[in-house]
């Protein structure tokens, strides 16, 4: 799961010059996930790519079912 999360962020990346809101799609995904596992430092890299925190705000305005999804398809479970 974690190295799924990872990927995705790396995809995200990868895309981002290109496809912006897929990338932020992603990324929103990926700090989902990353949340869900703990991983810290990963989640501080995932919320300073989205800008400052930018992403947290529109995860933290997700209703937790919709975080559930996210979470489910970064682990590509969905």
């Amino acid at each position: 799961a974690l190295e799924a999360a990872r990927t995705r962020m790396l995809l995200a990346h990868a895309i981002a010059a290109d496809e912006p809101a897929p990338a932020r799609v992603e990324a929103l995904a990926a700090l989902a996930a990353l949340r869900d596992l703990g991983a810290a430092g990963d989640v501080a890299a995932a919320e300073a790519w989205l800008g400052a925190g930018d992403g947290a705000g529109e995860l933290a305005a997700l209703t937790p079912r919709e975080r559930e999804l996210l979470g489910l398809l970064a682990e590509g479970l969905s």
